[in-house]
């Protein structure tokens, strides 16, 4: 009331709370804290955690993208890891650069090329024959396969690090191990954990998987699904997969999409997968392998890549995507609240733009414009669904 208005901004007063410790939050939360603005970061669990999106040792990144708002991004945000990096003083980009197999003549092979043209990035197209010279690995005649020289790997949990650092560097506040149990929406709105509670001018959630467990306090419910992955690893030879000799590479022919990576986050052994999962949420998530799709990725082994082991993974590691249906991010206002942002639904490919996602969010908290994006894109209007009533 009244008496809570005449008294100065209590000790647990942020200018923005940031929920969600993983790298998209992280790096919204760098992002504000570099403006000067005083911003809370709050993590369920401790920091570098394995339950969400955000950890393991590899996540592909590339400039080559299908669809031109996803490739206008990645300039930019190749320019901000390689600040991070300096900054941090973590490895986190590897430049083994990216293998992109087509079959010649599609419309999938056309974008990414004029894509590319049009943001002036490299791509050299090779035949099967030079693929198998260079590389070892066999594509038959009818397949057209890209080199992106700047693609490479970002080592996800060094890269949450190096944002953690940072944040705290800039004067951020970061606590993990505390769970949000409560939103008040208002102004200021209000937090409460399971430990403390706080108020912000303004408040941006990146939970995640947890998306519409968070949201539900908002009286909202966004058509974002959560799928369960299963990451393998596969014992390789290191004399033709080592990450000095062999590219990330990504396979646009097959339903669902294979891809992989070098030797690197484990010695002797590759990781190649599907593109895909099992839908489940964070309760249901069940940590266990996925028979059909470790079998998918075996096949596939077998036809194309000589001198990988595809009788047997010898890991398995779970990892979870939060999906839109056109696996658009979801970055705008809550429709009620002007106060409250909302990042979610980063479908698995978003990690590579994190540093330019947490422009976009962190600018959103500041109620500034961001003219370079065409907003409506990640307008969360489109993915907007009735409330599930539980009775």
């Amino acid at each position: 009331g009244l008496l809570a208005e005449c008294l100065p901004m209590a000790a647990n007063h942020y200018h923005t709370i940031v929920i969600g410790g993983g790298v998209e939050g992280s790096a919204t939360a760098l992002y504000l804290a570099k403006r000067g603005v005083s911003v809370l970061l709050l993590e369920q669990y401790p920091l570098l955690h394995d339950l969400g999106s955000s950890h393991g040792g590899s996540r592909i990144t590339r400039k080559s993208y299908l669809e031109p708002h996803f490739a206008a991004m990645m300039p930019e945000a190749y320019k901000l890891w390689d600040q991070i990096e300096k900054e941090s003083g973590i490895e986190v980009f590897v430049n083994c650069g990216g293998l992109l197999i087509f079959k010649k003549g599609t419309p999938q092979h056309r974008d990414v090329v004029d894509n590319c043209k049009r943001l002036g990035n490299e791509l050299v197209e090779m035949n099967a024959a030079e693929v198998k010279k260079t590389f070892g690995v066999d594509y038959d005649e009818s397949y057209t396969l890209l080199l992106e020289k700047d693609a490479g790997i970002l080592r996800a949990t060094d890269a949450c690090a190096a944002l953690h650092s940072l944040v705290e560097k800039h004067g951020g506040v970061i606590h993990d191990r505390e769970r949000v149990l409560k939103i008040v929406p208002g102004e200021p709105v209000a937090v409460h954990t399971e430990s403390s509670s706080y108020t912000a001018t303004r408040l941006v959630l990146c939970p995640g998987t947890w998306l519409n467990a968070m949201l539900k306090d908002l009286n909202l419910h966004v058509d974002a699904t959560v799928m369960e992955v299963t990451v393998c690893y596969w014992k390789a030879d290191p004399r033709v997969y080592d990450a000095e000799r062999f590219p990330v590479f990504m396979d646009y022919t097959t339903t669902p999409m294979v891809y992989g990576f070098p030797i690197l986050e484990k010695p002797g052994h590759v990781k190649i997968l599907c593109h895909t999962g099992e839908e489940c949420t964070p309760e249901t998530r069940r940590h266990i392998d996925n028979p059909r799709w470790i079998q998918a990725a075996a096949r596939y082994i077998e036809k194309h890549f000589p001198g990988v082991d595809a009788s047997k993974t010898t890991e398995t590691v779970s990892c979870a995507y939060t999906m839109t249906p056109t696996e658009d991010f979801i970055m705008d206002y809550h429709p009620n609240h002007r106060n409250i942002i909302i990042g979610g639904g980063f479908s698995g490919h978003g990690f590579k733009m994190a540093p330019v996602v947490g422009t976009i969010l962190g600018r959103l908290a500041l109620h500034e414009p961001v003219p370079e994006q065409d907003m409506r894109l990640f307008s969360i209007a489109r993915v907007l669904k009735p409330v599930p009533s539980h009775l």
